[in-house]
């Protein structure tokens, strides 16, 4: 279980050291507000090698604009921004 104190999940929880230990080289992304936890999640992500995919669908954010700009904006230059059917899809 991670016990997540602030915004970058990376930086006060053991989910780094969980991640290597899984041997994980990819993260699959879905939360809350878009343009803060799940952006800064990412960017972590991303900037420590991994290869980064966020499920539309499966994120939010406390305005449609703040999350639509993200989510067509920012986070495209950062992840992987799919569907949710291509998720499913590829985990089949």
């Amino acid at each position: 279980m991670l016990n997540k104190t602030c915004v970058d999940p990376f930086l006060t929880t053991n989910l780094g050291q969980a991640l290597q230990n899984a041997d994980a080289n990819t993260i699959i992304l879905m939360g809350l507000w878009t343009n803060y936890v799940v952006e800064a999640t990412a960017r972590h992500a991303s900037d420590m090698g991994y290869r980064v995919f966020l499920v539309r669908e499966c994120c939010a954010s406390n305005t449609v604009e703040n999350h639509e700009f993200t989510i067509n904006k920012i986070l495209p230059t950062i992840c992987y921004v799919v569907s949710v059917k291509d998720t499913l899809a590829a985990l089949e």
